[in-house]
């Protein structure tokens, strides 16, 4: 009996529940019924995958509510959760009843920022194309390339990158614009949540400004996934061109996404 003919039989055994519904939302999805998925349908019966839909990275990190957004910047503020609604809510004239101890700066509320995004940046890293072994290695090779002098050695280099190049390429593809709005969407909301709190001359007052830090942050974590090589596919957001180099060379060197995003923030005056 051959494989085709083996699902078959197993299929003809009448699917389990599960194995029916995942089979049912595939072809809702547009899949067409084939011996191939049926198999895949048995391989849920029996335990062998899961047959749920994987998130992506940029689904979880739109699981971060405001109610996420707001306890952070509570605990930068040492403040209960609710008052910094209330202060947020407040009108001009009832500003002041709250008073808040402690001074907003950008540098000291990167360490919330990094919380509230740290578990979607892990699933981003594990979603990423190369594995660590790949990543080593286009490493090397962006190395040798920058440090050759040699036209014909740069052209050799240069297809060497290609097949790292293309696996890089094809997940910003799929990902890159979903993966930047989602990304930064819980940095910008902590960020406008602490321009209501910060005074009449602090830099969270411009929105350009805000929207330039989310971005650099941003930058940092996927240049710290994917090494400098993602430049070339973020570089057209606000404020990273200018320091894409900086980042990059600070993950380089050790530090930390944080700190690298800090140097980048220091490096347009935005601390």
């Amino acid at each position: 009996m051959d494989l085709n003919e083996r699902i078959k039989a197993a299929v003809n055994e009448k699917l389990c529940k599960k194995g029916e519904a995942y089979r049912k939302r595939r072809m809702a999805a547009g899949e067409k019924s084939s011996a191939y998925l049926s198999g895949r349908a048995v391989k849920v019966c029996k335990g062998q995958m899961s047959g749920k839909k994987k998130k992506k990275a940029s689904e979880s990190l739109n699981e971060v509510s405001n109610s996420d957004i707001v306890k952070a910047l509570a605990k930068v503020v040492d403040m209960e959760p609710k008052d910094v609604v209330a202060k947020i809510k407040a009108d001009k004239e009832e500003v002041n009843e709250i008073a808040i101890t402690t001074a907003i700066t950008i540098a000291g509320l990167l360490p919330a920022v990094m919380e509230l995004v740290g578990g979607a940046f892990n699933k981003a890293k594990n979603s990423f194309k190369l594995n660590e072994k790949e990543k080593t290695e286009y490493l090397a090779l962006q190395q040798f390339y920058k440090e050759a002098k040699d036209k014909d050695e740069k052209k050799r280099l240069k297809k060497e990158m290609e097949p790292y190049e293309s696996k890089i390429g094809n997940w910003f593809k799929d990902a890159g614009h979903s993966l930047h709005k989602a990304y930064t969407a819980p940095i910008r909301g902590l960020l406008w949540m602490a321009s209501k709190l910060a005074p009449k001359d602090s830099s969270l007052k411009d929105k350009e400004k805000r929207e330039k830090i989310a971005n650099v942050i941003y930058a940092a974590a996927m240049i710290g996934i994917a090494g400098y090589g993602v430049a070339s596919h973020i570089g057209h957001l606000k404020g990273v061109s200018d320091v894409a180099i900086t980042i990059a060379d600070s993950i380089k060197g050790g530090k930390s996404i944080k700190d690298a995003a800090l140097g980048g923030l220091e490096l347009l005056g935005l601390v």
